[in-house]
């Protein structure tokens, strides 16, 4: 379909976040040494990496790890799609394992289950990763858009609602 990306953007930087957990993130940040950045859709990754240029200007001393698919499902974002861009330089690149359209726990292998478990901040993007994480254990925070009835109604938020919460 025809977008004018242009308008699409100014009229995102318009809304507000239903949930946000934004103070209680940036009080954690500031004391921690590591971060997972678990990735969503190939198309969405440029605005990701914005964001995380931006938080390894703010905390330099902070070790980011970006989490990929090892092969494309649906229309994530692929750890050999990231090693195109050139970004290993700045982020540590991971593939998660899973084969599922969203995360799961029990589809990471086991190599990348240390690098899960030991992060010290966990940002898991998108509603797929919401959908297969948001009942672990794990401190999670979660960014998406409530996209469908069933999870805006699900996380009682209006439909296309914008989330950053974590899940503790």
């Amino acid at each position: 379909s025809e977008m004018n990306l242009e308008n699409f953007i100014r009229e995102f930087e318009k809304k507000q976040l239903f949930y946000d957990d934004v103070e209680s993130f940036r009080q954690e940040i500031e004391k921690a040494k590591t971060l997972l950045y678990l990735t969503d859709n190939s198309g969405e990754i440029v605005f990701d990496l914005v964001f995380l240029d931006y938080l390894q200007n703010l905390y330099p001393n902070l070790e980011i790890t970006i989490g990929a698919k090892e092969k494309p499902i649906l229309n994530d974002v692929t750890l050999e799609d990231l090693k195109k861009l050139d970004i290993s330089r700045s982020f540590t690149l991971v593939s998660t394992g899973s084969d599922l359209p969203g995360n799961q726990e029990k589809s990471f292998k086991k190599e990348f289950l240390p690098v899960y478990k030991n992060a010290d901040i966990v940002i898991s993007k998108g509603q797929g990763n919401f959908e297969g994480l948001f009942e672990s254990s794990r401190p999670i925070y979660f960014a998406l858009m409530a996209k469908c009835p069933y999870l805006a109604s699900f996380l009682k938020a209006p439909e296309k609602s914008m989330i950053f919460k974590k899940n503790q």
